[in-house]
């Protein structure tokens, strides 16, 4: 059992090769898992970068998860958020 501080990290955008919003929110999670356990949410649509990403350049404890969600405002439909299956980067 780790004994590293964990945090739950939300991140509405963070895109690991981004600028502005969504390379902060990705230089938020890379900050974090260097003394913490991470569990990272953010929208699905950064799902397929961070993946990739993590593929190639690992992150210690960290493990992300993707939501879709629903709000309700134009052109978007009116519901609640149904998550997609998480990947981990767990290499220690």
């Amino acid at each position: 059992m780790s004994t590293r501080p964990k945090i739950l990290l939300s991140a509405y955008a963070c895109r690991p090769k981004g600028g502005s919003e969504p390379g902060a929110g990705w230089a938020w999670a890379k900050a974090a898992a260097r003394d913490h356990d991470v569990w990272l949410i953010t929208r699905g649509k950064f799902a397929h970068e961070i993946t990739e990403e993590l593929a190639v350049r690992p992150i210690t404890r960290t493990s992300t998860g993707t939501t879709r969600c629903g709000s309700g405002w134009p052109g978007r439909p009116p519901g609640g958020c149904t998550p997609s299956t998480p990947s981990t980067s767990s290499t220690t």
